[in-house]
């Protein structure tokens, strides 16, 4: 039996946890088709999405149990720099709403969210872009129905 959270879960949690703490910037799914989309927001827009994940040798190795490292992109785009309005300020936001974040419903082989790295994407018209990626570990098992 599985004792993972499925990644749409752990990204809506995300996205649940920033709609909470900064309510006045649009937190969405990345979106399905990132060509057609549009910025519509006046302060700023953070997309999410899962980035990949690696995974550990089996802890048994007569079992198929495995530690996840998923990682998660938080794509910050935001009107200014450094205003305490601007990106660097929601940087730190971000980071403080997250870090140590338990996705709820999780198993308690799921651990808390942790930030790996943040990059500078670009900037155009006024609008900084950073990457900020998130990591959490969780332990994976094998489904029993897949040998039968």
């Amino acid at each position: 039996m599985s004792t993972d959270i499925a990644i749409l879960n752990i990204e809506e949690a995300i996205i649940s946890r920033l709609h909470e703490k900064l309510p006045e910037v649009k937190v969405i799914g990345f979106p399905d088709n990132p060509d057609k989309y549009t910025w519509t927001n006046a302060t700023g827009e953070i997309l999410v999405n899962f980035q990949g994940a690696g995974f550990s040798d089996p802890i048994d190795p007569m079992q198929p149990i495995q530690i996840e490292e998923d990682e998660f992109l938080l794509n910050i785009s935001i009107k200014g720099l450094r205003t305490h309005s601007g990106a660097y300020s929601y940087i730190e936001r971000v980071r403080l709403a997250l870090t140590g974040y338990s996705i709820p419903g999780q198993p308690s082989s799921c651990l808390p969210l942790r930030p790996k790295n943040i990059r500078f994407r670009n900037q155009r018209a006024g609008i900084w872009t950073y990457g900020f990626l998130f990591k959490l570990k969780r332990k994976v098992c094998f489904d029993p129905e897949v040998n039968d």
